[in-house]
């Protein structure tokens, strides 16, 4: 399912993408690459609170999972910034 919702935001269908997100998440919350990418595709929907919200919770996992999932708070930060200007 991950793969599909992958594909899905290459295709820039980000809404069944982030659906396919949501599924894996349900049976691995733990899996940060959902988590990660179903906020890359809240932030390509201007969803930038709920993309910040699953980038944050990437924050709860080891150390270098926290350095990307930082890391991605503030690239989602700046984009947020930047379209709002």
């Amino acid at each position: 399912m991950h793969g599909r919702g992958v594909t899905l935001s290459n295709l820039g269908i980000y809404g069944d993408a982030i659906t396919c997100y949501e599924q894996v998440l349900k049976y691995k919350p733990n899996y940060y690459l959902a988590l990660s990418n179903k906020g890359w595709a809240l932030s390509n929907l201007l969803r930038y609170e709920d993309a910040i919200a699953s980038m944050t919770k990437l924050c709860t996992f080891n150390l270098i999972t926290i350095k990307l999932g930082l890391t991605e708070v503030v690239l989602l930060k700046s984009q947020q910034v930047a379209v709002l200007s």
